[in-house]
């Protein structure tokens, strides 16, 4: 029942997948059918031994036998009239050499077929799963650490394949089992009906060890992903690890979770190393009771001669490898389908946007962008946003100001649209935002962030990231107005220069300049300043704030202040507490309020 459950889960995940394969029909086709014919071959060819060893009989003895069963050896004699025993023996030698040989040669067609069957599958698998992933909400990322992801999307795919290779693999040893089973039944179905008995009591022994290789399969991918989380993590917080002096308890950690993946993995070895020993022992207690059986049973009684037995001897004999490999094949099926099921799962990840875009072009801002009722929820439930109502008009600079948690970063993610509104609208020019195609809609909006994002690229490759064929004139503008440029002239390469996985051979400050010149390079109508100060220090930051008030000229400007310093000229504020609107107005009306914004004030003594 376990295995019928199985198969089921396993063909319903493969159909749901279908889409995401893109395997080609033509190759499946010719991997089932070069099997087929492979495995006729295969067949024949042993076949062949009944009639040769009448032949040798017929050397032997020099009677000719005259049997109605042994028609190939008729037609050969009267294809070649006169012909001896003894070179028709040559011929079936002949005959049983072609059959082989053809044989290999479509079996080792067959293969490739499956070669480029498994590397189609592979390239669309990891592409459907990267594309999903780059096209899931913001929560798959906040929610998941990068190791995890990282380990479905290399080694769960490798694991899906294998697991569908070991499917191509089973039927292709199934067609050739196939073929042995109609021709053993020709030369005794007695014996095939008592082996076949018999393989159900050794199959239903040998399936009940195979039920601890599911077990270690899904102990594997945990233990996997939480070895790839660890390292990933440690890498990326190598700076932390030394300044903090704490290698020997991180080591220790990762010692902990690398002998914790080796163990399971040890014992899945082991597991499946023992199987072969096992189904192999058991193979050979079968073949030796079904050897008893004929001699007991079926020769004595003359339903079964001695030719025919050694025929059905050579099936049985090549057919246990392929029982024992195909029952070996289901064990690492078993492991191996836990990385299917687990693609199949992250392939349901949630996709944005939950509404599709819009195809409008988008050509720049010419009224104004009004945030109206616009509320926002996680899918946990947790409210983030709740009727947020406020105008921003062209050329303006909008400041967000709020303590850590009040829903400004969310609302700027909102305006970018890399999250969805839950409720309400925003509306640019009149129009509901989302009707912009993605293209026109980030080639006129553009953001800096507190945390820049640098790609292990040459300066020109970030700045320019994203767009096509942008003049090398252009870049220097922008590297001048992000105040930029007498750094990068003194550098070898210039903006050919390469920077390290993340900028990490730059300073904060530069990256941050560099988020400003890639803002710049697409010459923005709206632009969000995220609380891109937030991590510099004090020379730092002057020279930021310089860059980012030339950025901001001519543009509108929403800005997430984390130092209301930089925010004194803004045309408005607004005022955020626990995802809701508290106050908004200039910098002079709001003081005098008195209200929140007035303890801000104070409490950052920005007098």
């Amino acid at each position: 029942m376990q295995a019928v459950n199985f198969i089921q889960s396993y063909a319903r995940t493969l159909q749901k997948l279908r889409p995401h394969l893109r395997a080609g029909k033509k190759l499946v086709v010719a991997v089932i059918v070069t099997s087929l014919v492979a495995g006729f071959f295969e067949s024949t060819a042993i076949l062949l031994l009944w009639p040769l060893l009448n032949l040798v009989k017929e050397v032997s003895s020099g009677v000719v036998s005259t049997g109605e069963e042994l028609r190939l050896i008729r037609m050969l004699r009267d294809l070649f009239p006169g012909i001896s025993s003894s070179a028709l023996v040559m011929v079936m030698c002949g005959l049983l050499l072609f059959a082989i040989g053809l044989k290999n040669v479509i079996m080792v067609t067959s293969l490739r077929f499956g070669a480029a069957l498994r590397r189609k599958v592979m390239i669309n698998l990891r592409a459907a799963l990267y594309l999903k992933f780059h096209g899931a909400e913001l929560q798959l990322f906040e929610e998941n650490e990068t190791g995890d992801l990282v380990s479905v999307f290399l080694q769960e795919t490798q694991r899906a394949v294998m697991a569908i290779d070991c499917v191509i693999t089973v039927l292709q040893r199934l067609s050739i089992v196939f073929f042995y089973l109609v021709l053993m039944t020709f030369l005794s179905w007695e014996l095939t009906a008592f082996t076949l008995m018999l393989a159900v009591v050794i199959g239903s022994v040998v399936g009940s060890i195979y039920k601890a290789t599911k077990k270690h399969g899904e102990a594997y991918v945990e233990a996997n992903m939480k070895l790839n989380a660890h390292a990933i993590e440690s890498f990326s917080g190598v700076r932390q690890i030394r300044t903090s002096n704490n290698l020997s308890q991180t080591y220790a950690d990762f010692q902990e979770t690398n002998t914790e993946q080796a163990m399971i993995d040890e014992r899945q070895v082991r597991a499946v190393a023992l199987l072969p020993a096992i189904v192999e022992t058991i193979g050979v207690l079968g073949g030796i009771l079904i050897i008893g059986f004929a001699s007991v049973y079926l020769i004595p009684r003359g339903t079964l001669d001695p030719e025919k037995m050694i025929a059905f001897g050579a099936y049985l004999m090549r057919m246990l490898p392929v029982v024992s490999l195909v029952y070996s094949i289901r064990g690492q099926l078993m492991f191996m389908a836990e990385g299917l099921f687990e693609v199949d799962r992250w392939m349901d990840t949630p996709q944005h946007p939950k509404i599709p875009f819009g195809d409008k072009t988008f050509r720049g801002l010419r009224g104004d962008i009004q945030f109206q009722d616009v509320t926002f929820s996680y899918p946990n439930g947790k409210l983030a946003l709740k009727n947020i109502s406020f105008e921003v008009k062209r050329g303006q600079t909008v400041a967000l100001v709020g303590a850590s948690g009040s829903g400004k970063s969310t609302l700027a993610t909102l305006l970018l649209r890399m999250r969805t509104p839950t409720e309400g609208k925003i509306l640019v020019d009149g129009e509901d935002y989302w009707e912009f195609s993605p293209a026109s809609w980030h080639n006129r909006v553009a953001t800096v962030e507190q945390d820049t994002f640098l790609f292990h690229a040459s300066l020109v490759e970030n700045i320019c990231f994203g767009l096509k064929d942008v003049p090398e004139a252009k870049v220097w503008e922008v590297l001048e107005m992000a105040q930029l440029a007498e750094w990068v002239r003194t550098l070898p390469d210039g903006i050919h220069t390469i920077v390290g996985e993340r900028g990490a051979s730059i300073s904060g400050g530069q990256k941050q300049r560099l988020a400003i010149a890639r803002a710049l390079v697409r010459d923005p109508d709206v632009l969000v300043l995220d609380e891109a100060t937030s991590a510099l220090d004090s020379v730092s930051e002057r020279l930021v704030q310089e860059a980012l008030e030339l950025a901001q000229k001519g543009r509108t400007v929403l800005v997430i202040a984390h130092r209301l310093s930089t925010i004194r000229h803004s045309d408005k504020i607004v005022v955020m507490e626990k995802g809701a609107i508290v106050e908004q107005g200039s910098w002079d009306e709001l003081e005098k309020l008195q209200g929140s914004f007035a303890k801000y004030i104070h409490s950052s003594m920005t007098y």
